[in-house]
């Protein structure tokens, strides 16, 4: 949808959205929105005067599946997160206005902050000062503790863990990386490893809640002292730690180059014991829990490597072999095989 049609359904539709809004001499403004997302969005100003009221809107035009109208999906997420919520200023969801479901079109409204990655990636450096780290880590809590009240929110139901469906998605993305160099000797070893999961899980169950499905700084903004979240778009119940783990694998894997060369990993990963703080505050994370963790950890290893190569697949040849070389060949299996000797070794 453009930018000039998107403004001429506001103007039919803005005083059902705002029906206490005085539309006398309004003037709407619609432009592409300028920061990178997956799907294209238009920043929509309502103006009078040619002064801006209340908040931008953000439009965005969302894929329809069999299974899933994403844009509907996100408006309930969005208005029960919203009502979760409720009397929290440090956790924030942005304000869901519509969905329009005959052109699959969600409107919010704007929120302000920096996104987190930006932040991440300055806060993670060597010469970070130490009371700037100590606000990260304050922020990494606060998204494990959003995380669970979004958990909480979508309802939980316990089922066997590590079941057929997990299998399926590891398998996926073996089958997709082996294409490109993924070493058939560490594809073995993660087989191994997600047999020995599946008899774990015919005796442990684990609890299935709302599945986020992105959960990681690339939807987060950093608004004084809150989180707020983004993209709430799956329809579907996983176990917890598929989201939890998948933090903590964007916190490992992201990519600080070229601008941030002073970027320290091992300050990052330091953090995935905050965020486990701000899911966890109460018990802490048990032994079932880290059984648990780290067999989802191994699966986000995989999806990220995966996500990553497809990213690239559009870039130069040079990138593409690089990548595959060292990335596909090398580094992720290494790390996937010590994810995988942990789990043995913890199931034993």
């Amino acid at each position: 949808m453009r930018s000039d049609e998107v403004e001429a359904l506001l103007d039919e539709e803005l005083q059902t959205f705002y029906p206490d809004l005085n539309t006398d001499g309004i003037h709407i403004e619609c432009r592409p929105y300028s920061q990178r997302s997956t799907y294209p969005l238009i920043r929509c100003r309502i103006l009078r005067d040619g002064t801006q009221i209340g908040p931008a809107l953000i439009a965005k035009y969302t894929p329809v599946y069999p299974d899933n109208i994403e844009g509907s999906t996100e408006f309930e997420h969005l208005r029960l997160m919203e009502s979760q919520l409720s009397g929290r200023s440090d956790l924030k969801v942005p304000h869901a206005v519509a969905f329009l479901a005959d052109r699959n079109l969600l409107i919010t409204e704007e929120t302000g902050g920096i996104r987190f990655p930006r932040i991440l990636m300055r806060d993670c450096s060597m010469f970070t000062p130490s009371s700037r780290y100590e606000r990260l880590r304050l922020h990494i809590r606060r998204c494990g503790d959003w995380l669970a009240e979004f958990h909480r929110a979508t309802g939980s139901v316990e089922k066997q863990a590590f079941g057929e469906d997990y299998r399926k998605e590891i398998e996926t993305k073996l089958s997709a990386l082996t294409e490109f160099g993924f070493p058939a000797a560490c594809a073995r070893l993660v087989r191994e490893t997600v047999d020995q999961l599946s008899s774990y899980g015919e005796t442990h169950h684990t609890m299935y809640s709302g599945f986020h499905g992105d959960f990681g700084p690339q939807n987060i903004h950093i608004d004084g002292e809150s989180v707020c979240v983004f993209d709430l778009s799956y329809n579907r119940k996983t176990p917890i730690y598929d989201d939890i783990g998948y933090f903590g694998v964007t916190l490992e894997t992201m990519n600080p180059f070229p601008r941030h060369i002073f970027f320290l990993r091992s300050r990052a990963m330091k953090l995935q014991s905050d965020f486990l703080d701000g899911y966890f505050p109460r018990d802490g994370v048990t032994s079932h829990d880290r059984i648990m963790l780290d067999g989802y950890y191994l699966k986000a290893l995989l999806y990220r490597c995966h996500k990553q190569r497809r990213n690239v697949a559009g870039m130069s040849a040079p990138i593409r072999i690089y990548f595959d070389r060292f990335k596909v060949g090398r580094s992720y299996p290494r790390r996937i095989e010590r994810q995988c000797i942990s789990i043995q070794d913890g199931i034993k």
